[in-house]
């Protein structure tokens, strides 16, 4: 007997969200007694859900997931009926039969940009009461659900972009160079960060590294981009600073890795595992680089990116940061002789707690 699932979340032009969907499917696929149809619902879309598409759920699925990712934020360039990106209006919720689960959600709201509408708490509260199962990504996302009333069981999980299946491909120079990958946040600069110039950002970014790799006795930054259309537009003003002896952009090497695609996912984890240290501005860029063994720092002032490195224990450095505590940080994480061995117990238990979690979801429609 084939179950379907019915899975709605944000399901292009972003690496890291295709990320929790390879990683998701691919883990309850594995771990399911019987075979799984996943019919994928792409919220980017801007459409709500209508009481037709809720029929249609009905009389042919068994499951409806909501998630992962960070869906507790206002539509990405569209409006919501529900103010946060789950966009179904409240009152069709009800008519929805089959077992909602709400996965490994986050609280995405820009720390410069207003806050989400008073309808999303509403709708909140609406949603999570109907669903059978609960969790989220972080602890802060479920101190945020808590504080605005929601106290049924809220179990938090790792983002399952942890646990994409890697492939590595070749890179164009020696093993023997020492690696710093940089994932660029190139959109909505100005909700991210303030009275930050940005190409001030990108010096303090730059000098940092250089000044690893003359330690290092050379090597290369590697410029690995997650949403094209956005993060190539400051590729180039590494590349001018740089040079291209030292700077190498990907996208160039390998074009067919963009725009991006699904299939590719494997790939992308696959370049991160390849580098010996990454500095992220998104959220995505550490969780995928935690879940690939690579040494990576946080940088910027997203809640959501700080919520992530509470939970692994990972350096976060703020934007004001100066460059001198960037490359202070970047020398004592690279130094860790530990670090292998503290993050794989870490890891070890992190893929634990996202198994007992399927365990639950798949039990409520027999798998």
């Amino acid at each position: 007997m084939i179950k379907t699932i019915f899975h709605y979340g944000g399901w292009e032009r972003n690496y890291g969200d295709l990320a929790i969907q390879h990683g998701m499917m691919n883990q309850l696929i594995k771990l399911s007694k019987t075979s799984l149809n996943f019919i994928p619902i792409d919220l980017k879309q801007g459409t709500a859900i209508t009481l037709d598409d809720i029929n249609y759920m009905n009389l042919y699925g068994d499951m409806l997931i909501v998630g992962g990712g960070g869906m507790i934020m206002k539509g990405d360039g569209f409006d919501t009926v529900s103010g946060w990106q789950f966009n179904i209006d409240v009152e069709l919720i009800k008519h929805i039969k089959i077992p909602i689960v709400i996965y490994a959600i986050g609280l995405n709201e820009f720390p410069h940009d207003s806050g989400l509408p008073e309808r999303a708490y509403v709708h909140l509260r609406e949603t999570m009461d109907r669903a059978k199962l609960i969790s989220v990504r972080n602890s802060g996302t479920k101190k945020f659900l808590q504080n605005i009333g929601i106290f049924k069981k809220i179990r938090v999980i790792p983002d399952p972009a942890m646990f994409v299946d890697s492939y590595e491909i070749s890179l164009p120079f020696s093993h023997k160079e020492y690696l710093i990958g940089i994932n660029w946040a190139g959109d909505r600069y100005g909700k991210r960060f303030k009275d930050v110039k940005k190409s001030d950002q990108v010096k303090k970014i730059i000098d940092a590294c250089m000044r690893l790799l003359k330690v290092k006795g050379g090597g290369k930054v590697v410029w690995i981009p997650h949403v094209s259309i956005y993060d190539l537009k400051t590729a180039s003003d590494f590349k001018n600073i740089i040079g291209e002896g030292v700077f190498f952009d990907i996208s160039g090497y390998y074009p067919h890795l963009y725009p991006e695609q699904y299939f590719y996912v494997p790939q992308i984890a696959g370049m991160y595992k390849k580098m010996d240290m990454v500095i992220a501005m998104r959220g995505h860029g550490n969780i995928l680089s935690f879940g690939q063994g690579t040494r990576c720092i946080a940088y910027g002032d997203h809640k959501k990116v700080e919520f992530f490195t509470d939970e692994v224990n990972l350096p976060c450095l703020k934007s004001s940061c100066t460059e001198d505590e960037l490359f202070n940080a970047m020398s004592i994480l690279s130094d860790n002789k530990d670090y292998a061995k503290d993050t794989n117990q870490r890891f070890l238990n992190l893929h634990q707690e996202s198994l007992e979690f399927n365990k639950k979801l798949l039990n409520l429609i027999g798998c």
